[in-house]
Parts: structure tokens; C-alpha cells; sequence
């Protein structure tokens, strides 16, 4: 889905959206 989107279109981008989805997972 959004994931691969970004990262074909923004691999730095996509690296930033996995570390806050994975503090988030960790938060909650």
C-alpha cells in the first residue's frame, strides 16, 4: 500500500515513516 509507495518514490522519506510508526507501535 502507502508503504511501498514510498518507498519507490521517497526511500529516505519511507525510512523516517517506519521509525516513527515503529515508536509509535512501542508507545501504545
Amino acid at each position: 500500500g502507502r508503504r511501498t509507495y514510498y518507498y519507490i518514490i521517497e526511500p529516505h522519506l519511507a525510512k523516517i515513516m517506519v521509525c516513527i510508526e515503529e515508536r509509535f507501535v512501542t508507545k501504545y
